[in-house]
């Protein structure tokens, strides 16, 4: 008996602490309060939301929400293309796409998953159906499929959103 309990505290001194595996913090919880506060950050035309450009707001709307509701991960959603969206079924599918030819990015987001279909909100196919409308007046987006693309008017305008430019947003809301 005194063997097996001093097994069982080995193993309990061997486990893993509970929190972030990568910085050894402790993982927050997240609130209802973080929940409204981002919902207003986001909101489209409103004087908390840090994007001042309509286009970019709505942009990153979809990128949020697409990721909160679906539970995707930033190369998923990077990676998305016009065509893996049923907007009849209200589905999105997720296609690995490695060595695309067609991604121009310097490192592309990778899919680390297997290809697989998701079911979606129909409040969600309509947000990215108003993206894409959006989307169509941005020079150089539609010379490629990737849906989410970069607003900026500068060289890169037009082509697919970047995991640096995904990043610049996260650190913008969480800063606002």
């Amino acid at each position: 008996v005194i063997e097996m309990e001093r097994m069982c505290g080995n193993i309990r001194a061997l486990r893993p602490m509970v929190g972030n595996k990568s910085s050894g913090l402790p993982v927050s919880e997240w609130s209802l309060e973080d929940n409204i506060r981002l919902s207003r950050l986001i909101e489209l035309g409103s004087p908390q939301n840090p994007f001042h450009e309509p286009s970019v707001q709505l942009r990153n709307r979809l990128l949020i929400v697409l990721m909160r509701l679906t539970g995707k991960r930033r190369g998923e959603v990077l990676n998305l293309q016009v065509g893996d969206i049923n907007f009849r079924t209200c589905q999105i599918n997720i296609v690995r796409r490695p060595d695309a030819k067609e991604d121009s990015r310097p490192d592309p987001p990778r899919v680390k998953t297997r290809a697989h279909t998701i079911p979606v909100s129909s409040g969600l196919i309509d947000l990215l159906r108003d993206y894409l409308q959006v989307r169509r007046s941005i020079p150089g987006a539609t010379k490629h499929p990737y849906l989410l693309v970069t607003h900026k008017a500068c060289p890169t305008q037009g082509q697919p959103m970047t995991k640096g430019a995904l990043n610049a947003v996260f650190r913008e809301i969480r800063d606002a």
